[in-house]
């Protein structure tokens, strides 16, 4: 199918090589059946863009529930720091529970003793344990 212009005749030939000042939309262009003419079609895409933005905004509406918990946000060094001086300074408080071994060792030890300090370890390390 070959499109021609749709006045063909050399009286309107400049009209297609010259650009006319287009700055509404105008629903009847382009002609059915007519080429494609870039400055007439650039100033239908103009002038509906104009149209569109000149609509008003409404009002805006209601403000929507609140979403989903999201993931934590990167922690600041400073936050670090503290949080690390806190639990450190916690820490040893794991073993208060477990007294000092307070036995004089003989030489060499007895059973008794050894199984005292295998005892007393056990317990610390239960106590350093964070269960």
């Amino acid at each position: 199918m070959k499109l021609t212009h749709p006045h063909p005749s050399p009286k309107h030939a400049p009209r297609c090589q010259t650009r006319a000042a287009v700055t509404a939309y105008n629903p009847a262009l382009p002609v059915n059946g007519s080429l494609i003419i870039a400055s007439e079609l650039r100033d239908q895409f103009q002038g509906l863009a104009a149209m569109i933005e000149a609509v008003p905004a409404g009002p805006p509406g209601p403000e929507g529930p609140a979403g989903p918990q999201g993931n934590p946000g990167e922690v600041t060094l400073s936050d670090m720091i503290t949080s690390i001086d806190q639990a450190l300074q916690s820490t040893s408080a794991n073993s208060n529970t477990v007294s000092p071994l307070g036995i004089a060792i003989s030489d060499p030890p007895t059973q008794g003793e050894v199984q005292n300090i295998l005892s007393t370890l056990n317990d610390l390390i239960y106590a350093l344990r964070r269960n």
